[in-house]
């Protein structure tokens, strides 16, 4: 206001709760604004008998203390007790009084008796003031009427103590209980913390010996969650009002502020900004929650963004430390750039926060968080912002939370005085409360800078800081003033003697269904008994209905619309309301009360008029007053003291839609009849069929080719006609009886429906097999005809194809089935994406793929093309060879290669090679096309993916174990590689699945997602139980890697220059040296130039052909989660391993070697052992072959070998051995055409001839002759492969 309080205002904000309107004088007051501090601030204000007295602090002229008297005249006796009289009598009136609120009814039935309980001039006060003013009233007896005012927030019942009435000891004269109602309902910290116990089971925080990890998966399903929750229905359990607040909408500026924070959380998840994981220092706890309940995150906490310049920058909260313990700004921590890819080497308790943080975040968005205001410790109130935990959904993701926070430990998050066992509701509202109040707080800030918001009350629910309101009655207020707005919206969470249940009765239904039972007269007796028990009259003691025996029958449903009719006998003593059933419902309030140890459902009217629920009483009507706010039908009943009562169908949208879901949301059991449990709804639905039966059709374009499809109206089982859907239209906003059913005529969606219709265009053929997959197009509908279906399961029904007999291996049952898979998919012109995890057989399918086209005649024409990365190229070829002797293979590599000399079965090339042959391999057409490590083309911008695009083909394989390795558009790149248009542009792709899978964790369209692409993408891990039994403990592999240039030109030359020595010798025992002493000098060489020549400039990792394998085995074993030990037998190798691995992947591994002590190995070995960011280990084969446990890992990789297999086999046991949970894959690296792979053959020959272990090492090798030395030293060269080796 621009000028002063008025006295209209004093009693506007004493009826504010109930809305009360008096006329009294509007005379000025004095100049004290509207939130201003006043110039008098009175300490307190205390009534007795009808007086105000209040005193001053200070005065701003006077220095002394100034005394304000206030008094109102008593009511007469006889008024009172006719006055009280007719109060006890409302059910109503009592129900708001329970709730601490006035009903303005008390000003309605005060008037109508001639009593004038509120002032209508300044004549009805008496006021004095010790100031010199001449005015009355002066601003300091303004100023106390408006401390007074706040003081009858916290107790409306000051009122009639101004006036001489002691309402509660009236009321109770009289039966009626109000003394519980004075009580403050403000939890303090220690009430929320370990009040919870009733509520539910508990959980052992940090139970010992926890050695499952399950939880943490389990807890990464929540993100994926599918929230169904309305906001605006949270908010709208606030009043716009609390009881004297006079500055504005407060549920309108809080839908504001968290809309502002959903804002703000959008922003944050879409953020891309590069940037690390977040670092702290692990020895203290990362956060920690005082006596208080308040967060403190440690200050160690940091992470570094890039900045445009390139230059990573250190980033630290602002805020949020043990001087500022709001958390603030904790959301920061993590960004859209973040992803569990991304944190798979982070301690399980940083992804387990970021899990939060991603749930946190959705919850905000999604509007359901609500503030809750608690006693930290007494005259202190502060406000925390938790998740809608009265919400199911959200109750039980935040359940969900907690169980799984469990399991982190004391030394990554600390509660100041929790008990042993804690609820996991009040764990998750703890972890999720965190980032909750981080966003709205921050959002809070930005309102203030913007508009410079200084009410208290604000700063006290947004800024979530703790309010110390001892001596300060105005602070006290805003406490009590946002505990009674709050405190209603956690009904569900607090224990109470009852509960309400809500049911809703469809004599309609009782009556069809019972008919449809027991023919016409059954269904007669059936629903009039029905309407008898809802409006019959009760007997003076009735028996309590059991809550598993609800008064009606559920609907059953119908397939014709029926006609009941009802018994005219039944209902004749009955006193029936006037309306007609078809067109109405009743809804009926009842309460579950304790009935002896068990619980039994009382009727409303019984409560208020029978002597045995006296107890009860109170707390019933309370709940009803809070009800009644949120369900106007209630107030109905508590005015006429009644059970039950009629709802027309007019009438029937709100309470289904508004009241029924706010009052669940309280914690109100209500029971509907099934007819109104699933609405029907309209909707256009796409029906898809055949032209003609497509029995004999090959693949799945000729089904789709065959396909049409139709625009239909429809309502759940039912096709509309235009008759009824125009029908339809003109009953918009409200329920109506369709069919057998009830239908909500959404105006909304009658609109959209009618432009899908009239919009309808030719789908193209993607859209067709989207549709046809997913069962939705859009927001529509999906019908596919019986013949259609049939066809569709026919073509991707599971297929087993033979395994030729010319396949030199015996596959595994899965490999089969991967096989036949990759058949089928064929046949049917499908493209197909092998994504089994690394060490399952991916290469042997494809390869059997190869010669089953080869035997059935397919390649007599067509050739395959298969393309690698370099480092495969030899492994490929040797594969084939070894698998598939009867392939032809021609290699088109090299700066010499030519696609005309190209002419075998198979064509094995790289995708650095497509680059500059893209004009010969435009106009070839191959009959498959099948691209390993598919990965390479994972960015459809690269000249890679645009190469593999354009290639022609009948058919296409794409092999990957990593298909998705940091967001869904490396999915897309694939897909349309091998399938193109299945998934559409780029563009709807992001749109449709990227954003809401990836930010939005939509578990509705992630589910969509993998219904469409199914068909096309097999993917099996070694856990899967499906082929589990079918592995073999240990798997060896022997990777053949292809060495770079520098480091041929460096084998060539040692072995001419050493080849010469040994020659020239004729001293056994210095030719011997000689020999071991190459062979030293080329094993350095095929490890790594920069360990043969450590000054030579060959600084960079990729000169090595094994390095370049050892990062591609790296990045997909961290994408599997799995840990990985690299051997080797030089020291000096092994510090380089570790200085590039850490390069690579920027984590540093740990380095075993024989300069460590025994503590130092020990500990690393715990560390490895029990760290999930410790995911590489390099060791060398003396110091580390025997006597470690290192069972966390299950890849073994040998970087160079030894030749003994016992050495081997004592290395590889560090990981194979009891305690090994999953199967071990061994990679041994072999260098190609080199003396590793001669030697390599040599020792397997043997162990197939002599079927025993040759141990003997290298020494073996200095006693071959020269010629022998001469064909195993030499690099073997194909002709194909001259021009890479030259």
């Amino acid at each position: 206001m621009p000028h002063a309080h008025r006295v209209a205002n004093l009693f506007v904000c004493f009826g504010a709760r109930g809305a009360l309107k008096v006329d009294v004088c509007e005379g000025a007051v004095g100049e004290v604004e509207a939130g201003a501090k006043a110039p008098f601030k009175p300490r307190a204000a205390q009534v007795r008998e009808g007086r105000v007295a209040a005193r001053a602090a200070r005065c701003r002229r006077l220095d002394l203390a100034l005394e304000v008297k206030i008094t109102l005249p008593p009511i007469d006796k006889s008024d009172v007790a006719r006055l009280v009289d007719r109060l006890a009598e409302s059910p109503l009136i009592v129900a708001r009084l329970a709730a601490r609120e006035l009903s303005p009814e008390i000003a309605d039935i005060a008037e109508s008796l001639g009593i004038r309980i509120f002032p209508t001039s300044w004549k009805d006060l008496e006021m004095s003031c010790t100031c010199p003013d001449w005015a009355v009233p002066c601003k300091h007896i303004a100023a106390a009427i408006y401390k007074l005012s706040e003081e009858i927030d916290a107790n409306p019942f000051l009122l009639f103590t101004l006036r001489g009435i002691d309402l509660i000891a009236e009321m109770e004269s009289r039966g009626v209980e109000l003394e519980k109602a004075v009580e403050a309902e403000m939890p303090s910290w220690d009430d929320l913390i370990r009040g919870l116990d009733e509520r539910g089971f508990v959980t052992d925080l940090h139970p010992d010996g926890e050695s499952d990890v399950g939880w943490l998966e389990d807890l990464r399903k929540q993100t994926f969650r599918t929230f169904k929750v309305d906001g605006e229905k949270i908010r709208n359990l606030f009043a716009e009002h609390p009881a004297g607040y006079i500055h504005g909408d407060l549920r309108a500026l809080t839908g504001r502020i968290v809309s502002e924070a959903g804002k703000l959380v959008a922003h944050q998840m879409r953020t891309v900004i590069e940037r690390t994981i977040p670092e702290y220092d692990e020895a203290r706890p990362l956060i920690a929650i005082n006596i208080w309940g308040q967060p403190v995150v440690d200050e160690s906490l940091f992470w570094r963004e890039r900045r445009e310049s390139g230059r990573f920058m250190r980033q630290e909260l602002r805020g949020p430390s043990a001087s500022d313990p709001v958390g603030r700004g904790l959301h920061n921590m993590f960004s859209g750039f973040i992803t569990h890819q991304k944190l798979s080497e982070a301690p399980r308790e940083l992804e387990a926060l970021y899990d939060a943080w991603l749930i946190a975040g959705r919850l905000v968005e999604a509007g359901a968080v609500v503030p809750q205001i608690y006693r930290p410790m007494d005259d202190i109130f502060a406000v925390r912002w938790i998740p809608a935990v009265m919400d199911d959904e959200v109750k039980a993701v935040t359940e969900a939370v907690g169980a799984a926070f469990s399991h982190v430990g004391p030394e990554f998050l600390r509660i100041s005085k929790a008990p042993v066992a804690m609820h996991p509701l009040l764990l998750g509202e703890i972890v999720l409360e965190l980032f909750i109040q981080s966003y709205i707080v921050a959002a809070w800030r930005t309102h203030v800078d913007e508009t410079g918001d200084a009410v208290p009350e604000h700063h006290a629910l947004f800024g979530c800081e703790p309010v110390d309101c001892d001596g300060d009655s105005a602070l006290k207020a805003v406490g009590m003033r946002l505990e009674g707005w709050v405190a209603p919206v956690f009904l569900k969470t607090e224990s109470h003697r009852v509960k309400g249940i809500v049911i809703v009765h469809d004599w309609v239904a009782a009556a069809t269904a019972a008919k449809r039972e027991g023919g016409d007269d059954v269904g007669a007796r059936a629903g009039s008994a029905t309407l008898a028990a809802m409006f019959g009259a009760r007997e003076a003691q009735p028996e309590p209905v059991p809550l598993e025996c609800p008064t009606f029958i559920p609907y059953q449903g119908a397939d014709e619309a029926e006609e009941p009719r009802y018994d005219e006998a039944i209902l004749e003593d009955v006193e029936m309301p006037d309306f007609d059933p078809h067109q109405a419902v009743a809804i009926e309030m009842r309460f579950s009360v304790d009935g002896g140890g068990a619980q039994e459902s009382v009727g409303l009217a019984d409560i208020l008029d029978l002597p045995q629920h006296k107890a009860l009483r109170f707390d019933c009507l309370k709940l009803m007053s809070r009800l009644s706010g949120y369900c106007p039908e209630l107030t109905e009943l508590l005015k006429n003291r009644a059970s039950t009562t009629v709802v027309p169908l007019d009438e029937l949208a709100d309470l289904l839609f508004k009241a029924i879901p706010t009052l669940n949301l309280l914690g109100v059991q209500t029971i509907l009849p099934r007819t109104l449990r699933n609405l029907l709804r309209p909707q256009a639905t796409l029906d898809l069929d055949m032209k003609e039966n497509v029995f004999e059709s090959r693949g799945l374009f000729d089904i789709v080719d065959a396909m049409t499809f139709d625009w239909r109206l429809a309502a759940g089982k039912y096709t509309m006609s235009e008759e009824e859907f125009e029908w339809l239209s003109e009953q918009a906003g409200r329920i109506v009886r369709f069919r057998d059913a009830y239908m909500y005529v959404d105006k909304r969606l009658l609109s959209s429906i009618r432009r899908e219709l009239h919009g309808q265009r030719k789908l193209t053929k993607a859209e067709l097999i989207r549709a046809a997959l997913s069962g939705g197009i859009r927001a529509n509908g999906v019908r596919l005809s019986a013949r259609l279906q049939a066809a569709f399961d026919r073509l991707f029904a599971e297929k087993t194809f033979d395994v030729p007999d010319t396949i030199q291996a015996t596959l595994r049952p899965y490999q089969v089935r991967g096989y036949s898979w990759l058949m089928r998919n064929l046949r049917a012109d499908m493209g197909a994406i092998i994504a089994d995890d690394m060490g399952l057989g991916k290469t042997l399918q494809v390869i059997t793929v190869l010669e089953k086209l080869r035997l059935d005649g397919e390649l007599d024409v067509k050739q395959v093309l298969v393309v690698v990365p370099t480092t495969l190229l030899a492994n490929w070829k040797r594969e084939i060879a070894r698998f598939a002797p009867n392939l032809t293979v021609s290699l088109f590599y090299g700066p010499k290669r030519d696609l005309a000399e190209a002419t075998g079965d198979v064509v094995l090339t790289t995708y650095g090679s497509l680059r500059g042959s893209m004009k010969e391999l435009e106009h070839k057409h191959f009959r498959l096309i099948v691209i390993d490590e598919a990965q390479a083309i994972k960015n459809y911008k690269t000249a890679a993916f645009r190469h593999v695009r354009e290639l022609k083909t009948e058919g296409f394989i794409a092999m990957s174990g990593t298909p998705v390795e940091n967001d869904l558009m490396e999915f897309w790149s694939i897909m349309e590689a091998s399938n193109p248009g299945i998934l559409g542009s780029s563009t709807s792709f992001r749109q449709d699945y990227v954003y809401p899978i990836e930010n939005d964790h939509d578990a509705v369209t992630a589910d969509r997602f993998k219904r469409i692409t199914a068909p096309f993408m097999m993917r099996r891990l070694k856990t899967d139980k499906s082929i589990i039994d079918d592995l073999p403990e240990k798997v060896s592999i022997d990777e053949y890697c292809t060495l770079t240039k520098e480091q041929v030109a460096l084998y060539n030359e040692v072995v001419k220059r050493s080849m010469r020595l040994v020659e020239a010798s004729k001293d056994t025992f210095m030719r011997h040296s000689l020999v071991l002493q190459m062979i030293m000098q080329l094993k350095q060489i095929c490890n790594s130039p920069a360990l043969f020549e450590p000054a030579g400039g060959f600084e960079d990792p990729r000169l090595s052909g094994k390095m370049c394998r050892l990062f591609d085995i790296l990045e997909e074993m961290q994408a599997a989660g799995r840990k990985v030990l690299v051997f080797t037998q030089f020291a000096q190798m092994g510090m380089l391993l570790q200085e590039w691995i850490a390069n690579e992947t920027g984590r540093r591994p740990q380095f075993i070697h024989g300069g460590l002590k025994p503590n130092a190995r020990q500990t690393m070995v715990d560390r490895f052992q029990n760290r999930r960011d410790e995911n590489v280990m390099v060791l060398t084969l003396k110091a580390a072959g025997s006597g470690l446990n290192l069972t966390a890992a299950s890849v073994v990789i040998h970087y160079d070998l030894w030749w003994n297999a016992a050495v081997e086999t004592q290395a590889t046991d560090r990981a194979y051995r009891i305690g090994q949970q999953s199967t071990v894959n061994v990679y041994r690296f072999i260098s190609a055409n080199t003396f590793e792979e001669k030697i390599n053959q040599i020792i397997e020959e043997k162990k197939r001839l002599t079927e025993m272990t040759v141990a003997t090492g290298e020494s073996w090798i200095g006693d071959l002759s020269n010629e022998e030395l001469a064909h195993v030293f030499n690099m073997a060269v194909d002709e194909e492969d001259e021009e890479h080796f030259a």
